[in-house]
């Protein structure tokens, strides 16, 4: 260290004698040199990337908008009256080629306050400090890592407490066992390089669970966003999945995070009813601030009446200990606009099957969704 504030001071001394040369012999020529110098040093900045323009590094108008409504959910949550909540955002879009990222981080400011850090970076190599804000009074936390998923599973993904009616909040050891409060996270994107680009996209880590979320493209979070406590504002890392969310027999235990079908909109089959999405829409989960749930699609009773008779007949039918046999479920009233659609298919556990699938409006919207295991149409 010595040896380099040694060479750095002889370095300086020369460069002084030299411009003290440069004015003695000519003051004029010495300035205009000087000046000549500064007025070129603002046109190029070597960040260690490439050659960029010195001007102020920006990113997309879509990144932007999207980090903005980031920021201020996260600060609605925190003056919510409601804890164990739920809010939306608009979700990231992919951050893609242009090498945005962000890296929110638990932080102080410069008068000792606690808080988060919201740094966002872009610009050569993604490497540019775009913006850097801090949000007063929360922290980061994350729906992954140790037991926090299987304990979130059972909260708010458990198909009996679902059935019971009103919105769940975690008491006893589930208290503050159902998240993991982190240091920082950081998200990004990432092209996987596979061909089939199934694996490019939006990534989510924790640099203290680096060896715990390891997916690609596993910020599928449908735009959500979790708080236990208005303090802590949790993120939802997710891990692929091909069939309904996991729900209750099939707990998440995977430290990863949970399933994306438990985050993500999906349609037909994919609908299930423990899809924390469709339970925020239908108003079962509580919302942090004061939106109004949007309805899912409905039928008319004689045909939810006439489609319940159908599965129970079905049921009755799989359960029976007799071969060619018949039974009677009625008739189906004119149906209009509605749609049933019975196809073969796999459960989560992979177990095959039927699924029954209701949309109105020419297919256009989805109703509901059923499987039932062990048999298909014919």
């Amino acid at each position: 260290m010595s040896e380099v504030r040694k060479l750095v001071s002889i370095v300086l001394l020369l460069i002084l004698l030299v411009l003290w040369l440069m004015f003695y012999y000519d003051p004029e020529g010495g300035f205009n040199a000087v000046k000549d110098a500064a007025s070129g040093f603002d046109e190029y900045v070597d960040i260690g990337a490439k050659e960029v323009r010195g001007s102020k590094p920006t990113i997309p108008k879509a990144h932007e908008d999207a980090i903005s409504e980031l920021k201020r959910t996260m600060e609605r949550m925190k003056e919510s009256d409601k804890e164990f909540c739920f809010a939306k955002y608009s979700g990231l879009p992919p951050l893609g080629e242009e090498g945005t990222s962000l890296v929110l981080s638990d932080n102080k400011n410069d008068d000792n306050i606690e808080g988060m850090t919201l740094v966002v970076l872009g610009g050569a190599a993604g490497k540019q400090e775009v913006s850097y804000e801090f949000i007063e009074g929360v922290k980061p936390c994350v729906i992954a890592g140790g037991d926090s998923v299987r304990r979130f599973s059972e909260i708010f993904l458990n198909k009996d407490n679902l059935a019971k009616g009103g919105k769940r909040s975690p008491g006893g050891r589930f208290a503050t066992s159902h998240y993991t409060p982190v240091k920082s996270v950081i998200m990004s994107y990432v092209d996987s390089l596979n061909p089939d680009g199934k694996s490019d996209g939006n990534i989510i880590r924790v640099p203290e669970l680096a060896n715990v979320i390891t997916e690609p493209n596993n910020l599928q979070d449908g735009g959500l966003l979790y708080t236990p406590d208005n303090e802590h504002i949790c993120f939802f890392p997710t891990k692929p999945g091909n069939v309904p969310c996991l729900g209750r027999g099939g707990i998440d235990r995977d430290p990863q995070g949970l399933d994306d079908d438990c985050l993500v909109e999906r349609k037909g089959f994919f609908a299930d009813e423990t899809n924390l999405l469709r339970q925020y829409e239908e108003g079962k989960i509580t919302h942090c601030v004061g939106d109004t749930p949007v309805s899912r699609p409905t039928i008319p009773t004689e045909h939810e009446n006439a489609i319940a008779e159908l599965k129970k007949a079905i049921e009755k039918i799989k359960a029976s200990t007799q071969k060619q046999c018949f039974t009677n479920y009625g008739t189906l009233p004119n149906l209009g606009k509605t749609s049933i659609t019975l196809s073969p298919g796999l459960n989560k556990e992979g177990k095959s099957g039927m699924r029954i699938n209701v949309r109105k409006n020419e297919g256009r919207e989805d109703v509901s969704s059923d499987f039932i295991e062990g048999v298909k149409p014919c």
